[in-house]
């Protein structure tokens, strides 16, 4: 009976639940994909004999033993999900599944998307896909042809902007799809900004974001993984499906372009998808739609194909001027995770603990750093623009106003503790720095270290002493310590000479520096302790264990060398942008 079966939630972070439900999938031909949520129908016996998961909006994984068929389950189940995705934000929900169960979700209401030999794509309610399809029957063009690119830009590179402009030469109208999942390093909203401003100069040129019809968590998650596999190669074809049968027909479009990946074997494959899927007719009337697809070669920066993997990790000569600032606010908050997960830390949050921190820990160090990206780029986007119209001491009062609300910015986002004010300062003068550095018209530009540096203590001179911070205080108590803006007025040189890699780097600042936040909370004779005893572990070697003793030593008496780790953070963001 219907009553006798209980739906539960299994946490697939234990892994005990997690090898049941992949054992039960694998018994229905099926694997478990990633999922946040999934739930389990039980039999009165406690057996496991159905179960489906929650991906965002996504409802996948959907199985019932073949015993309890005809019971009435899987609609109990996709009511039962449906309300929790509704919970979650998602009031409208697809479901990715086998095409037998196709009848089963036509009669829950779902429509169907796409569909490809072993999955089909549907969706529940029809209003957001009237909507979206509504609006890119908007973009048509009554003569001439019409080009298509989806594009995830993560970054917006030079490479990107060349296709784009190749592109828009062999048509009436481009539309450019951003992709509008956040799975990138880059968030949607900024790499929405960065292609828009990197297209335009070009008239024809429409940028409109993916939804969730092109490259997202439905269509093609395994985009987001880099992974080839038979789960792929599905998705590949669902993907396709879904544009030949929706997108273009609403766009009315004639060419997809796209970019050669000779070095990545799952773009590769998706664009060989495409041109087997989009020159061919559907089977019915309706999708007879034909889509020919032009795929170009890579351009070359620096002599090597532009790539955005490589813009990611340090290579910004190769995305235009408008992406610039958003780059180097990456690299800014590369460099705060980099020294976040840098594990053990001996004193200070890692991904094992808290070191001597009891308001702070790893979740909110992380929320600190996501609020102060869109303050980095912002004063990455003041300094490269002002740069040639401005002498450095007239940008500083622009710099300053910026820094203090990226400040309380920071403070909000944390119930008010202070996760990164030094590294908001130190990094936010070498972004600045870089940005008044970097020119991307230039070919073969590189940043050097000591360019680096002079343009750091440049700025810093025209920054006034600071007052009533824990730094001031300690240099009032103990004459002859360097406050924050006076090693700023130096060019930081622990973060430029930092020797090594790791915590052998980190090690190498603590033995050389006068932390100021050690000095605030333990005074002079732990500071000078604090100094030997890294400076003792880099002579005589140290191990995980060793490092792990000393964090328990120093998280006990209140230790933390936060000052070392802002010029740790500052190190690697040093090394990124002078590659």
């Amino acid at each position: 009976m219907y009553s006798d079966y209980e739906l539960r939630q299994l946490p697939l972070s234990l892994d005990f639940q997690r090898r049941r439900v992949e054992h039960f999938l694998a018994t229905c031909g099926l694997r478990l994909d990633p999922v946040d949520t999934y739930l389990g129908i039980f039999s009165a016996d406690d057996r496991l004999v159905g179960g489906g998961g929650l991906e965002g909006g996504v409802i996948k994984c959907m199985a019932v033993s073949p015993e309890v068929r005809g019971e009435g389950l899987m609609a109990r189940l996709v009511s039962r999900l449906q309300s929790l995705a509704a919970e979650q934000g998602h009031p409208t929900t697809m479901v990715y599944t086998k095409p037998e169960h196709l009848p089963l979700f036509r009669d829950l209401g779902y429509v169907l998307l796409a569909a490809a030999p072993h999955a089909v794509l549907m969706e529940s309610r029809t209003q957001r896909f009237q909507r979206y399809f509504g609006s890119l029957r908007s973009l048509r063009v009554d003569c001439g042809r019409l080009g298509v690119i989806v594009m995830n830009a993560n970054p917006f590179t030079f490479g990107h902007q060349r296709l784009v402009e190749w592109a828009a030469a062999q048509v009436e109208r481009l539309v450019v799809m951003v992709v509008s999942e956040e799975r990138s390093d880059f968030p949607y909203g900024e790499r929405m900004v960065m292609v828009e401003a990197g297209t335009s100069h070009l008239s024809s040129v429409c940028v409109v974001p993916t939804g969730p019809y092109a490259i997202s968590a439905a269509t093609f998650p395994s985009y987001f993984l880099k992974q080839t596999s038979d789960a792929a190669t599905t998705q590949m074809q669902l993907d396709a499906d879904l544009f030949r049968r929706h997108i273009a027909p609403a766009l009315g479009a004639d060419v997809r372009f796209v970019g050669s990946e000779p070095d990545d074997a799952l773009t590769r494959q998706y664009n060989a998808t495409l041109v087997r899927h989009l020159a061919a007719c559907g089977n019915d009337a309706e999708h007879q739609h034909t889509v020919e697809v032009v795929e170009t070669p890579r351009f070359e920066a620096l002599g090597t194909p532009i790539s955005a993997s490589l813009a990611r990790r340090g290579a910004w000569q190769m995305v235009p001027p408008t992406s610039l600032p958003y780059v180097l606010a990456h690299y800014a908050c590369c460099a705060l995770r980099d020294e976040l997960d840098l594990t053990p830390k001996p004193g200070l949050v890692d991904c094992h603990d808290n070191g001597a921190h009891a308001d702070m820990d790893h979740a909110l160090m992380l929320r600190s750093i996501r609020a102060l990206r869109p303050w980095f780029w912002q004063i990455a986007g003041l300094a490269h623009s002002s740069c040639r119209m401005a002498p450095s001491h007239a940008l500083v009062p622009h710099l300053q106003r910026l820094g203090m609300k990226a400040e309380r910015a920071m403070l909000e986002a944390t119930g008010g503790v202070n996760t990164h004010r030094g590294a908001l300062f130190s990094l936010g003068l070498a972004v600045a720095a870089a940005a008044i550095l970097c020119d991307t018209s230039a070919e073969g530009a590189t940043i050097s270290p000591e360019s680096l540096q002079d343009t750091i203590r440049t700025l810093a001179r025209s920054f006034p002493e600071a007052h009533g911070t824990h730094g001031a205080e300690v240099r009032r108590r103990y004459p002859g310590v360097k406050t924050a803006i006076e090693s700023a007025r130096e060019g930081f040189p622990a973060a430029f000479e930092a020797k090594g890699e790791g915590m052998a780097c980190l090690l190498s600042i603590i033995a050389h520096i006068d932390d100021t936040n050690v000095l605030f909370r333990c005074g002079a004779d732990v500071a000078r302790e604090v100094r030997q005893t890294a400076a003792r572990r880099l002579d005589e070697g140290f191990t995980d264990a060793d490092l792990q003793r000393l964090n328990a030593d120093w998280t006990s008496r209140g230790i933390s060398p936060g000052g070392a780790a802002d010029m740790y953070a500052l190190s690697r963001f040093v090394r990124m942008v002078t590659l």
